[in-house]
Parts: structure tokens; C-alpha cells; sequence
């Protein structure tokens, strides 16, 4: 039998024993947030403007009408996208867009950018290395490597016809990609071999069903749709039904 030890180091393992019991997963401990006076400290203020009015939002930004772009760090770079090009991510080095059915990379030091053409036209993207994880408008999703220039996974997902705008970027977790599709499932992907390890079910859903956040920290990963939470954990799966606005996922605390 693995060891709890080993399973802990080693994620892809983790969701591979973990997910099989999803069935068994039970509500986690509600609590109602309230901060006594002495514990609220201090205050924020804003008194500037943007430069432009925002005409896209994503999970990771939005774009202003003037090609400009916040990104989830509030910051305003000094980039201008083509016309019609929409922000959607940021790593290290590049800034990601979409510009109808290609994928724009910008280089954060030059500017310079790349343009990689696909048949429908991205709506989230997350990159790491030279990999790219790239959600489509149709619900299709694929994995593009920028050093071979070319698709190495691609896979058709159940069409979604509404969305919420904040929809969820791939996420990339050490040997696996988690994908969170538009119709509720994260996708699990192997990509040493490129082989779909897991598909899950978070909320099921027809409308408005889209995962809208997902994030793993230490060795608890937390995925919603706008009805639905599940928090992943070494010794405990939960899950959460709401209305769900939008949630804050910090140390052991999840905000709804």
C-alpha cells in the first residue's frame, strides 16, 4: 500500500487517490465572518481614474477601451493590444491576450509580439515554460508547445452557452495541468505523456456553470463554479453549495 507520506509528495497522486472517493465528500465547517472593531485596522482610499473604461473582465484582469489592461496584480502596463484583442493572463515574462482565434504573447521587456493561430478563439490561457493551457469559446481546450509549435493535447468538451465572465485559468501543478472547463469539470492532465488522468464533476449544471476560480496552495486545492465549492485536502474532500459571487481562498480559509 502507498504511504501516506508519499502520496502527499507527490500530487499527481493525490488527486489519483483522492477523486476516486469524491462520493463521500461531506459539507466542511461553515463560519460567518465577523470582525470585532478592535481587529479592523487602518483604511484604504483611491482618489485617481483609470485612463480608459473597462470593456473586458476575466478571472485575471480586464481590458480598457484604449488597449491597455489591469492585470491581478492592479497593475496598468505601459502595453497597448491590437484592436479587438482582449487580456486574459501574465507570466514572468510574457502578458497573454486574445485577438479573435489566435493567442497573443508579449514579451514584458520588448514588447515584441507573437502570435499563435488556432481554430477557435482562446477566453482563458495560463502558461508555463514553453507550454501553453488554452480554454476555447466552444469549450474545447489544448495544450501547445511553443518550442515544437504545434498542439500536443487537444480535447472536446459538452458545449456551454452562457458563462460567467469570470472564468477560471488552467492551472499548472508540477507533472499535471488542471483544466476547468465551461461546463463545470476539471479536466486532469498528465503532461509528461500527455494523457488525461482525471475528469471531475464539480457542479453539473447546464447554464452559468463555468469554474470560475481554482487554486491550490500547499497541498489543498479549491475549485468553484458560481453554485458550487470543492476543497481538496490529503485527509478530507469537501463541498459547498451557494450562490457564489466569487470566493478568496487564503492559508486554511476559504471567503465566499
Amino acid at each position: 500500500m502507498m504511504s501516506r507520506s508519499n502520496i502527499l509528495k507527490n500530487p499527481l497522486l493525490l488527486f489519483l487517490s483522492l477523486f476516486i472517493f469524491l462520493s463521500l465528500s461531506g459539507c466542511g465547517s461553515k463560519y460567518y465572518f465577523e470582525p470585532k472593531e478592535e481587529e479592523i485596522k487602518g483604511k484604504i482610499s483611491f482618489n485617481d481614474s483609470i485612463p480608459s473604461p473597462i470593456v473586458s473582465l476575466v478571472r485575471d484582469g480586464a481590458t480598457l477601451k484604449n488597449g491597455q489592461f489591469i492585470t491581478k496584480y492592479s497593475e496598468i502596463p505601459n502595453v497597448y493590444l491590437p484592436k479587438d484583442a482582449r487580456y486574459l493572463n501574465q507570466t514572468e515574462d510574457y502578458y497573454l491576450a486574445s485577438a479573435y482565434q489566435s493567442l497573443l504573447l508579449i514579451n514584458k521587456e520588448d514588447h515584441t509580439q507573437t502570435s499563435i493561430a488556432f481554430d477557435n478563439t482562446p477566453i482563458s490561457a495560463s502558461m508555463y515554460g514553453q507550454l501553453i493551457a488554452v480554454i476555447f469559446d466552444n469549450n474545447t481546450f489544448a495544450l501547445y508547445d511553443l518550442n515544437k509549435s504545434q498542439i500536443t493535447y487537444k480535447q472536446d468538451s459538452t458545449l456551454a452557452p452562457t458563462n460567467n465572465t469570470l472564468i477560471a485559468a488552467p492551472y499548472f501543478l508540477n507533472d499535471i495541468v488542471v483544466i476547468p472547463t465551461l461546463d463545470g469539470k476539471l479536466v486532469i492532465i498528465d503532461k509528461n505523456n500527455m494523457q488525461m488522468i482525471r475528469n471531475i464533476v464539480v457542479n453539473g449544471d447546464k447554464y452559468f456553470n463555468n469554474v470560475i476560480f481554482l487554486e491550490a496552495i500547499g497541498n489543498r486545492m479549491v475549485a468553484a463554479t458560481p453554485k458550487r465549492i470543492i476543497s481538496v485536502s490529503p485527509s478530507v474532500i469537501n463541498t459547498f453549495n451557494a450562490n457564489i459571487k466569487d470566493i478568496l481562498f487564503f492559508e486554511d480559509r476559504i471567503f465566499i
